[in-house]
C-alpha cells in the first residue's frame, strides 16, 4: 500500500509538473501575443507611416491602438501630419499667391518699359517736327543747320532751345 501511495504520488508530481510547464508555455504564448499585438504591431505600424511622412506622403495616419503610451503616441503623431498637411497647404497657396504677384510685377515693369520706349519716340517725334516745320517754313540751308543743332540739343551738347531761329 505504501508502495502504491508513493506511485500516486509520483503521479500526482509529474502531473503538476506537467500542468505547471504547459501553463508555463501557455503563459509566455499569451504573453508574446500580447505585447506584439499592444506594442510591437502598433509600434511597426508608426514606423512605417513616419518613412511614409518623411517620403511626403502627409495624409498618412496610423490606427489608435495598443496600450494608453502607444495609443497617446499614435494620436500625436496623427495631430502631427494634420499640422504638417495644413502647413503644406497654407505655404502652396501662399506660393501660388507670390507667383501671381511676380507675374504682376513682370507685366508692369513690361508696361514701363513699354511706355519710357513711346516717351522716347514722342520726344523724337517732337524733335522731328520741329526741324520738319524748320523746313517747310525756312531755307534749306537753315534747316540742315537746325538738324545740326537739334540733334546736339538732344544729346546734350547743344544750345538749342526749341525756338525757330
Amino acid at each position: 500500500a505504501l508502495a502504491e501511495a508513493l506511485e500516486s504520488l509520483d503521479r500526482v508530481r509529474e502531473l503538476t509538473l506537467m500542468y505547471v510547464a504547459v501553463s508555463a508555455i501557455a503563459l509566455l504564448v499569451f504573453g508574446y501575443v500580447a505585447m506584439t499585438r499592444l506594442i510591437v504591431r502598433p509600434l511597426t505600424g508608426l514606423r512605417y507611416a513616419a518613412e511614409r511622412v518623411a517620403a511626403g506622403v502627409f495624409d498618412t495616419r496610423v490606427p489608435v491602438e495598443g496600450g494608453t503610451e502607444v495609443a497617446e503616441l499614435a494620436e500625436g503623431f496623427n495631430r502631427m501630419t494634420g499640422q504638417l498637411r495644413a502647413q503644406r497647404e497654407e505655404l502652396q497657396a501662399r506660393l501660388v499667391e507670390l507667383e501671381q504677384k511676380t507675374q504682376d510685377l513682370q507685366a508692369v515693369q513690361e508696361h514701363l518699359v513699354r511706355s519710357a520706349k513711346l516717351a522716347s519716340v514722342g520726344q523724337l517725334g517732337v524733335v522731328s517736327g520741329t526741324a520738319l516745320d524748320v523746313v517747310y517754313t525756312g531755307t534749306i540751308e537753315s534747316a540742315s543747320a537746325m538738324k545740326g543743332k537739334v540733334v546736339l540739343g538732344v544729346l546734350g551738347e547743344g544750345t538749342w532751345t526749341g525756338k525757330r531761329q
